[in-house]
């Protein structure tokens, strides 16, 4: 048998990278972290937890290798927390509402939370409580409010406010209100 020459060269094929969808992209992120260590001290709560800082440190590079990135907006008084795909535009979102707090300390403690907390829950982390007393607005003020008593000025000024539509959560706002003093608002 003979064999014929053939002039034909063999070139390598060229495969087509096909592009991972958005859900892979997340798979793949998930499957490449690690458990984030709790490094930070809250010195009230005595308590461990991953600050924002360090959470997004451990993450940006495993972003960028599976092309998504982050955002984390203050929005309409929600605080977001976004994935999006580099390539396609998609995205997925994490968002909770901010509480109504007036002191402008005690909002940067509850944005900082809410960013962390969104985040974990984009990414699936496991969180640990640590500064949530800070995003309650009647946990981390009612330390400094006086006591409503009964038979003072204030007390009758309660009551007026009660009389006049206020309720006694808008009360207990100003005062920390006793079991006692609180039934005697009803009652009255």
């Amino acid at each position: 048998m003979k064999k014929e020459n053939s002039n034909v060269s063999q070139k390598p094929l060229r495969t087509k990278k096909i592009a991972k969808t958005f859900n892979q992209k997340l798979f793949d992120l998930q499957k490449d972290l690690d458990a984030i260590s709790k490094d930070t001290t809250n010195p009230f709560f005595n308590s461990k937890y991953f600050d924002i800082n360090a959470l997004i440190n451990h993450l940006k590079p495993l972003l960028n290798k599976h092309e998504l990135m982050l955002h984390q907006p203050v929005l309409e008084g929600k605080v977001t927390s976004r994935i999006s795909d580099v390539a396609s535009g998609e995205f997925i979102d994490s968002e909770i509402v901010l509480p109504n707090i007036d002191n402008p300390q005690k909002v940067g403690s509850a944005i900082s939370y809410y960013r962390r907390y969104t985040l974990a829950s984009l990414i699936a982390l496991q969180a640990q409580d640590d500064d949530a007393q800070m995003t309650n607005p009647n946990n981390d003020s009612r330390e400094e409010l006086p006591w409503l008593n009964l038979g003072t000025k204030e007390y009758d000024n309660a009551l007026q406010g009660l009389k006049d539509g206020k309720t006694i959560s808008d009360i207990r706002q100003h005062y920390k209100v006793s079991k006692q003093v609180h039934e005697q608002l009803i009652l009255t």
